[in-house]
């Protein structure tokens, strides 16, 4: 989760001792006294999950005498709101980087309102949170300085391949974009990373026979920068619901780190950025989309997209430069005269998948 090192950078290099709080949902950590662990190993966690994680965080808290609490996803802000709002005792972060349909059910301005600030991951999440109160925005990406890059020549190629990367979801859409680009000759589709429709998009492509795509499981993250050099466009096709037409997704900031077109669907905050920026290929419908795509090859800039993509990445540091000045301040804030060392408390659903 690149967004954590936003938080642990900042927290290292100003010298505070913090500890971290995991929720192991698929058996991959270490047993440690940090790391929960339950029986469902699922990305999909159920209610009384959530409630048994909030459990093993309140006992962290009453064993450790914790100056801030740092909380991850809008699931875990709600099992704790009881704990947050004792102001008395604690002050908190609270960051937000996805939608929760706990909103539906539950209202969270009161325990929103009273955190020293809350951090979101894009600007549109505005319309479905609360209104009134503080939001810093805080891009899916450890970024505080880019080079320069050059493209890799993508009107030489005799074949171009688009890359999806990162928790694969929606079965449906990946199919379409599936049968718009099989078996072609010009074109091949990568699926990397793990996700809930692996299997099934296997399944899918043989019984098809489609010989063009390729499904990756897991990767590590090291490996994140090869996968990214070695594709000729990023896919950002999402279902079009409301809810991701306001999400900023990590691979738009990946795929102009690495100097990488996108194609998305038009209606998307993301589809947006893409046209503002000229980073890639903005569709109304996947059907079309290989002709829309040799089109868009054939009048290729690379100078109108790399002065874009400096563009976009100047705004992202601006941000994270506003993101971590707040966050020194608060800390600093809290700083106990009698000790320099704080001790803060990082716990959320959404850094321990």
């Amino acid at each position: 989760m690149p967004y954590l090192d936003n938080y642990t950078s900042i927290l290292d290099g100003e010298g505070i001792n913090y500890d971290l709080a995991i929720w192991d949902r698929i058996g991959r950590e270490e047993k440690a006294d940090f790391v929960f662990f339950d029986k469902t190993n699922s990305y999909r966690k159920s209610f009384f999950s959530y409630l048994k994680y909030s459990y093993f965080i309140r006992k962290i808290l009453n064993k450790h005498n914790y100056d801030i609490i740092i909380v991850f996803g809008l699931q875990l802000t709600f099992f704790l709101k009881n704990i947050l709002l004792r102001r008395d005792k604690y002050k908190y972060v609270i960051d937000i980087r996805d939608y929760n349909k706990i909103l539906k059910v539950t209202n969270l301005k009161h325990v929103l309102r009273h955190a020293h600030f809350v951090v979101i991951s894009s600007p549109k999440y505005r319309s479905w949170l609360p209104t009134g109160i503080s939001y810093i925005l805080n891009h899916n990406m450890s970024l505080e300085s880019f080079e320069q890059s050059e493209m890799r020549g993508i009107l030489d190629k005799s074949y171009f391949t688009i890359s999806y990367i990162g928790t694969l979801v929606n079965l449906e859409i990946n199919i379409s974009l599936i049968e718009e680009f099989k078996n072609s000759d010009l074109f091949k589709l990568r699926f990397v990373g793990a996700g809930l429709i692996n299997e099934d998009l296997k399944k899918y492509i043989e019984r098809m026979d489609v010989k063009n795509v390729e499904i990756m499981g897991k990767y590590e993250k090291c490996e994140e920068g090869m996968y990214y050099r070695s594709s000729d466009f990023i896919s950002m096709i999402l279902e079009t619901n409301y809810i991701n037409s306001t999400v900023l997704s990590n691979r738009l900031y990946n795929a102009a780190l690495y100097a990488v077109p996108l194609i998305a669907l038009e209606g998307s905050l993301i589809s947006s950025i893409i046209n503002e920026y000229n980073l890639g290929l903005v569709v109304n419908d996947i059907n079309g989309l290989s002709t829309k795509l040799l089109e868009y090859i054939e009048g290729f800039d690379e100078d109108i997209f790399l002065e874009g993509r400096s563009r976009f990445l100047k705004r992202v540091v601006e941000d994270n430069k506003l993101f971590r000045k707040k966050l020194i301040e608060f800390i600093s804030s809290c700083q106990d005269s009698e000790n320099d060392a704080l001790s803060t408390k990082m716990c959320g659903d959404t850094i321990i998948k």
